[in-house]
């Protein structure tokens, strides 16, 4: 359910949804802030989330 979760929020902020492997690092941060929601506390949310990101992404 995540997963489509983050692809219907893809296309929210009009990030391409077939090429989920490919976005840069601020296309992440939007996707994960969007997730949250929209406004101030769903952008601090995906500032957070993202440094946890990284790392998972690193280790997979």
């Amino acid at each position: 359910m995540v997963a489509k979760v983050l692809i219907y929020g893809a296309s929210l902020i009009e990030l391409d949804d077939e090429d989920l492997y490919h976005y840069n690092d601020e296309e992440v941060r939007r996707l994960l802030s969007r997730y949250n929601g929209t406004g101030d506390a769903a952008e601090q949310y995906g500032k957070e989330t993202f440094r946890y990101y990284k790392v998972f992404n690193y280790y997979n």
